[in-house]
């Protein structure tokens, strides 16, 4: 099984930038046929939390 990519981030950093660029990250991703996902986050301490839970899952 192919693990995924996963693009972590806030999406309200950088008034909103930090989405569109995911969005374009995932997007060249995903078109050299890797399985990518996003993880949005808020808070430091949210993002640790996830990231601990997703790891096993990811690249």
């Amino acid at each position: 099984m192919q693990q995924k990519t996963m693009i972590y981030f806030n999406p309200k950093s950088g008034s909103g930038e930090s989405q569109k660029i995911a969005d374009k990250v995932e997007t060249i991703l995903k078109n050299r046929g890797l399985p990518v996902y996003q993880l949005k986050t808020s808070t430091k301490d949210e993002a640790l939390k996830k990231i601990a839970i997703e790891a096993p899952n990811i690249d």
